[in-house]
């Protein structure tokens, strides 16, 4: 509900939020609700239907403070974005890898998948951290990375979810989350955007050994790539400020989607592997999936 959107915030006064259905007119709903509410002519709403992160933590459908935040003493917090993470023994990076998502002030929620059932101490350490973070831990018993991201992925309490893996860390602060919240609230058709790498399929030269087809590759690290066929990505969104194109496949991780949309095409197809194998392809084959369903495919850097 557009009405819903008209809190500003610590982001330059952008609605942190990804929210189910947001369109161009909605935003302009919601810019002129926010000049509603600091005239003090806030106009009433209905309660929210629509599930997930709509409804401002601190504002009533009168536009005042809740009697319930007087009570707790504090208004109820609901996370920007929920990080799904697929974990399988990596000892050494562990920590590194936890460390740099608590560099994220903005509030988030973590659900780990401990597949292994081992750095149980490591785990219950970082769980203590800051304050504007929730920590969910599971022990789903080496079901591996399709079936452990489409469970946890709908136990996410945000619209927006970002899919990470156990070999890389975060970049530092808040600017990547930032970025990839904007240019989901700036293309309402985006439903898959990358963090990593992706491909252009034109063409028809193949890579023999991998299957598959030797179209145009971009995106992170080009000079770490051994077969020297990544490239840095040609165009910039100027209103993210980053380098982004569109693409046809993305690679895992980060990978990041609205909840509602994951949940309604199914999320990962469970026929590429048996439970506790690598699902390799898995995010090549939702990329190619969401185009066929109309939604858009990006990568960003």
């Amino acid at each position: 509900l557009p009405q819903h959107r008209t809190r500003m915030t610590k982001t330059k006064g952008a609605w942190p939020f990804v929210v189910p259905g947001l369109t161009y007119e909605e935003t302009f709903a919601a810019e002129d609700q926010m000049k509603k509410a600091k005239s003090k002519s806030w106009e009433k709403f209905s309660d929210p239907t629509v599930a997930g992160n709509c409804a401002p933590p601190d504002i009533n459908e009168y536009g005042k403070v809740p009697s319930s935040v007087g009570s707790c003493g504090h208004a109820p917090t609901y996370p920007v974005a929920t990080f799904v993470m697929q974990y399988f023994r990596r000892p050494k990076i562990v920590n590194q890898l936890l460390n740099s998502l608590k560099t994220i002030s903005l509030p988030i929620e973590i659900i780990v998948n401990d597949d292994s059932r081992s750095e149980i101490a490591e785990f219950t350490k970082h769980s203590k951290g800051p304050v504007h973070y929730d920590w969910y831990l599971a022990l789903l018993n080496d079901v591996h990375e399709i079936r452990g991201y489409n469970r946890l992925a709908l136990m996410g309490s945000a619209e927006l979810i970002v899919l990470i893996q156990d070999d890389d860390s975060a970049p530092k602060g808040d600017g990547w989350l930032t970025q990839a919240l904007r240019l989901f609230n700036s293309y309402p058709p985006l439903g898959l955007l990358g963090g990593y790498r992706g491909r252009i399929d034109n063409g028809r030269q193949q890579i023999a050994e991998q299957k598959q087809n030797n179209g145009e590759k971009y995106g992170a690290h080009p000079e770490r790539d051994m077969a020297k066929r990544t490239k840095h990505l040609r165009l910039k969104d100027v209103r993210a400020g980053v380098p982004f194109m569109w693409m046809y496949k993305v690679n895992l991780a980060p990978l990041v989607i609205r909840r509602s949309l994951f949940a309604e095409v199914g999320g990962f197809n469970a026929n590429f592997s048996c439970a506790g194998q690598p699902g390799i392809g898995l995010d090549f084959e939702l990329s190619i999936r969401m185009w066929k369903l109309g939604r858009y495919v990006a990568l960003y850097d």
